[in-house]
C-alpha cells in the first residue's frame, strides 16, 4: 500500500477514483521515458513519483529510457562527430562505448530515484543482461544500429512478479556478440508488444501530435491508426516525431490497446491519464476499436 506521504499527495485522486485504481491492479503499463523529462529535475521528480505510486497501487510498470540528448552532450565534450541518418544516430565503435557509459548512468539514476520514492526497481541493460536481442540494420548506412528481434519476456515477467519495476536501456546485442544501438522508441514498442501491455505511455517534452506544429491548439486529442497513416503520408508529422509516432502505430497494430503521448510538463499527467481522470496529450487507438465503440 502507498505510504503516508503518497496518500497525502494523491489523496484527491484516491478519494474520487478509488474504484479506478482498484481496476488497475495487475494491469501492465510500459512507459517510454525520454526527452527533457530525463534532464530537468523539476520534471523528473513528479514523473518518478507517479511511476512509483502506480506500482504501489498494484500496477505492473516497465520503464524504457533513451538518452539521446545526454549522449549528444558527451560526444560534443569529446569532440566526436554526431551524424543522423533517417532519424537514426550513425553509430561507430566510439559511439557505442560512449552510449554504454551514458545509458548506464541514466539507468542507474532512474533506479535510484525510484528506490528513493519507495519503489523496488532493477536496471536491465539490454546489451549486458540479454534482455534485447537485435539484428544489424545496415552497417554501410548506419554503422552499429540494430532492430529488435526478441525481448526476454520470461525474465521481464519474473521481475514484475517479484513486485519490481524493470528499467531497460536501449542497447541490444546481436548473435555474434556485437552491441548495437537501438532507437529507444522502437525498444519501448517491442517491449510493450512482448509483455502484452494494457497501455503504452510516451513521457516526453512535447504536448502530443499537432496537425500544425506551429499551432498548439491543433493538438489531436484522440486519433486512430488510419488517420496517423494519412498524417505521415502527407508529411504533417515530421522531424523528431516521425519515429515516435511510427513506434506508436506499430504498438497498436501489435495488439497494445491504447498508446498515449504525454508531456512531462503537466502535473501528475501520468496518473491522471492512466485512470482517465484528465486527458492530456494524444491518445492513439486502432480504428476498429473506435468504430465498434460508435455502434
Amino acid at each position: 500500500m502507498p505510504d503516508i506521504s503518497e496518500l497525502v499527495l494523491y489523496s484527491d485522486l484516491l478519494s474520487l477514483n478509488s474504484s479506478k485504481f482498484t481496476q488497475l491492479t495487475g494491469k501492465i503499463i510500459v512507459i517510454k521515458y525520454g526527452g527533457a523529462a530525463l534532464e530537468r529535475r523539476e520534471l523528473k521528480e513528479p514523473i518518478i513519483r507517479d511511476i512509483a505510486f502506480l506500482r504501489r497501487v498494484g500496477v505492473f510498470v516497465v520503464v524504457v529510457h533513451g538518452g539521446s540528448r545526454q549522449l549528444d552532450k558527451r560526444m560534443k565534450e569529446k569532440a566526436l562527430q554526431i551524424r543522423s541518418i533517417d532519424g537514426l544516430r550513425y553509430t561507430c565503435d566510439k559511439t557505442i562505448e560512449e552510449a554504454r557509459i551514458v545509458f548506464g548512468e541514466i539507468n542507474t539514476e532512474i533506479v535510484r530515484l525510484l528506490r528513493d520514492m519507495g519503489a523496488d526497481a532493477i536496471g536491465l541493460r539490454g546489451e549486458e543482461d540479454g534482455m534485447i536481442s537485435a539484428e544489424l540494420k545496415s552497417f554501410e548506412t548506419y554503422g552499429y544500429v540494430g532492430d529488435v528481434k526478441k525481448v526476454d519476456v520470461e525474465r521481464l515477467r519474473s521481475v514484475m512478479e517479484q513486485g519490481k519495476i524493470p528499467v531497460i536501456s536501449a542497447l541490444g546485442r546481436a548473435n555474434d556478440g556485437q552491441i548495437l544501438n537501438i532507437n529507444a522508441d522502437d525498444v519501448a514498442c517491442a517491449v510493450s508488444s512482448a509483455v502484452c501491455a494494457d497501455k503504452f505511455m510516451f513521457i516526453t517534452d512535447v504536448e502530443g501530435i499537432l496537425q500544425d506544429p506551429s499551432d498548439p491548439s491543433s493538438l489531436l486529442s484522440t486519433v486512430d491508426d488510419e488517420k496517423i497513416e494519412n498524417l505521415l503520408a502527407e508529411h504533417i508529422i515530421s522531424r523528431g516525431m516521425v519515429r515516435k509516432v511510427k513506434a506508436c502505430l506499430e504498438a497498436i497494430r501489435n495488439n497494445v490497446p491504447v498508446v498515449h503521448i504525454l508531456s512531462a510538463r503537466q502535473p501528475r499527467a501520468l496518473t491522471t491519464e492512466v485512470i482517465g481522470e484528465t486527458h492530456y496529450g494524444t491518445k492513439l487507438v486502432r480504428k476498429e476499436i473506435v468504430d465498434s465503440a460508435k455502434k
